[in-house]
């Protein structure tokens, strides 16, 4: 038993248990807006998980060290932190949509508390036969130029997608290139 009162080492994942009637109400809601994706069954295993750790506790008594207790479960138990804060933000939708609902709960999510840090990954090479091989099968020279500014540039589809001719400048030493983008 964790001091707060939460009993996590006796948890155990039981699809079979009801949901609470909040809890449901959201996922038909998620599952209307989009029924073909699979957003509303990744939620529904998400808020099980929180709704299962906190023993059925009510919606309004959660308070952020039960977040606390959330975030160090699933970490006890080697979850990933981009998991982790997948599960973060299904609450924080779950409790948005409460809020929209008309329900007087605060979210007990503090993100600069709760969120995870995530490594940052670094680029991998890409092998060279296998980079032959990808442009080999390019024809067309603006795609050909398309694929180079991305692999070479590190640029997204969209900033080059968004490129204009008026944005190259190669009479100017160095050539230089001006990429309206995400960063």
């Amino acid at each position: 038993m964790q001091p707060n009162g939460i009993n996590l080492i006796t948890f155990s994942m039981d699809m079979s248990r009801p949901m609470l009637p909040e809890i449901e109400q959201f996922i038909n809601w998620i599952r209307m807006r989009n029924p073909h994706a699979r957003t509303w069954r990744d939620y529904r295993c998400d808020l099980q998980l929180l709704q299962q750790i906190l023993n059925n506790r009510n919606i309004s008594e959660i308070y952020p060290k039960h977040i606390d207790s959330l975030v160090n479960f699933q970490l006890e138990q080697g979850y990933k932190s981009s998991t982790i804060n997948r599960r973060l933000a299904a609450v924080v939708s779950f409790y948005d949509f409460l809020i929209a609902e008309g329900k007087t709960v605060t979210c007990p999510v503090i993100p600069k508390r709760h969120y995870l840090r995530e490594p940052r990954r670094l680029p991998r090479p890409v092998n060279e036969h296998e980079l032959r091989n990808y442009f080999g099968a390019i024809h067309d020279i603006r795609d050909r130029a398309m694929f180079t500014l991305m692999l070479r540039c590190g640029l997204r589809i969209g900033e080059v997608s968004g490129l204009q001719m008026t944005d190259i400048y190669l009479g100017e030493t160095p050539s230089r290139l001006i990429i309206r983008g995400k960063g």
